[in-house]
């Protein structure tokens, strides 16, 4: 299996050639290995690079660019062994103009020097500037507070004056008889600062995915606690809540005191080849949007190859 990933300089006042294509080859053999035979490039059959079990190519931006020219007349990619007969992986061609005239456009840079298809006159520095990424000024704990956890007894204590205190926001939750066990051992507590508690309560769990709801809780009253805000940034820079009928919902999710940060992965099914990861940072009031990769073709491509659909600048 192949993966053709397109990466190089794309600012506005770049005029050189549109990139220099990148090509990362993710083999797949029978257990998951790793095939060690010296593998090259065809286009239609036709070889165009040998790669010396590479398992990156990259094409300088001349070469990327000529690369690019010769996908409209081909059908197919091939990464094959030693042997001809010894296809590692296919990257079909099909729609590939289609797909990379839907790039320029949407970049704006349609009749420019740097388009990847249809390429004109126009100078580099006449393509808008892109957005502005959000920025977020996380706030972790101190290293002394994030190494300092509540002891079982205390977690479980904690825990449970979460769960009486908001037994209306757990009711979708499935604990209990035949479902998540109450003795806490799939709950947890952390340090937010010196007065707040983040704590975690499971509410279901599946063949792969299990989901928690968080929560913010003062110390010095964990009755009080209230569910964690998530939020994201629009196009116009302003806070939107997380989407969803349990916004505070997060799956297959822990918190990293040490950074501040709450991750979590919503597998589409059991390999994890495919489905959400998104990476929350603390601000101190709320939960922010830093990051979100997303790929729903369950093809075994690994979440390092998947798509980023959401990204924001962390503050100094």
């Amino acid at each position: 299996m192949v993966r053709l990933l397109l990466d190089g300089v794309w600012g506005p006042r770049s005029d050189a050639p549109p990139l220099p294509a990148r090509i990362r080859i993710v083999p797949i053999s029978d257990g998951g290995s790793t095939p060690a035979s010296t593998t090259l490039l065809t286009l239609d059959r036709a070889r165009i690079r040998d790669c010396d079990g590479a398992r990156e190519i990259t094409f300088t931006a001349s070469e990327a660019t000529r690369l690019l020219d010769t996908f409209r007349h081909a059908y197919e990619l091939l990464v094959v062994g030693t042997r001809d007969t010894d296809t590692l992986g296919l990257v079909s061609l099909a729609g590939s103009q289609a797909t990379l005239l839907a790039m320029d456009e949407y970049q704006r840079r349609l009749g420019t020097v740097t388009a990847l298809v249809r390429r004109g006159d126009r100078a580099a520095a006449t393509i808008p500037a892109p957005s502005a990424l959000p920025v977020v000024r996380v706030v972790p704990p101190s290293p002394a507070l994030a190494a300092r956890l509540p002891d079982t007894a205390a977690r479980r204590q904690i825990v449970q004056a979460v769960v009486r205190a908001q037994r209306a926001a757990l009711t979708p939750c499935d604990r209990g008889e035949g479902g998540i066990p109450e003795d806490g051992t799939r709950d947890a507590v952390a340090p937010l600062d010196e007065v707040r508690w983040l704590v975690e309560v499971a509410c279901y769990r599946g063949a792969y995915n299990f989901g928690s709801l968080w929560f913010v809780v003062p110390r010095a009253a964990p009755r009080q606690a209230a569910l964690a805000s998530f939020m994201r940034r629009d196009a116009a820079g302003r806070e939107q809540p997380r989407p969803g009928a349990m916004p505070a919902t997060l799956v297959n999710a822990s918190f990293d005191a040490k950074a501040g940060t709450l991750g979590g992965l919503n597998k589409g099914r059991g390999l994890g080849d495919c489905g959400e990861i998104e990476q929350w940072g603390w601000t101190g009031t709320h939960f922010e949007l830093l990051d979100r990769t997303e790929s729903y073709a369950c093809r075994a491509i690994g979440p390092a190859a998947w798509v980023t659909t959401y990204r924001a600048t962390r503050a100094p």
